[in-house]
């Protein structure tokens, strides 16, 4: 192994050039494994899905980004009228298939009261 060198003290610290090792691993907190980390892209995954009403737009994501929204929003159950709007005004084609493949349909909710009989 080479040793990566840090001159952060410069010639006036007195130290010159200061080797330290490439890889400083911190000490695991006791009964956590490296399986149940999850990575910083799981988690804000997870934030934006549950937090989608909060949203206006999703349209300045990638196509991959909003793929992995769509799919842990499915995981969750949290699908609801507003974030399939979100979702389909992305813009994104592959989207709008997978929701055909689905069969799911945007529904249309009535302003006024409606009557199903005669009075």
């Amino acid at each position: 192994r080479r040793a990566t060198t840090c001159c952060c003290q410069g010639s006036e610290g007195g130290g010159g050039v200061v080797p330290f090792p490439p890889y400083m691993a911190l000490p695991r907190p006791a009964g956590r494994t490296k399986k149940n980390v999850q990575s910083l892209q799981q988690l804000s995954t997870q934030v934006v899905a549950t937090s989608l009403d909060k949203y206006t737009s999703l349209g300045v994501l990638p196509l991959e980004v909003v793929a992995l929204i769509l799919n842990r929003t499915l995981t969750l159950g949290l699908l609801t009228p507003h974030s399939f709007k979100l979702f389909l005004e992305t813009g994104h084609h592959e989207i709008r298939e997978v929701f055909e493949k689905l069969e799911a349909r945007e529904t249309h909710i009535p302003v006024l009261p409606t009557r199903c009989g005669q009075r």
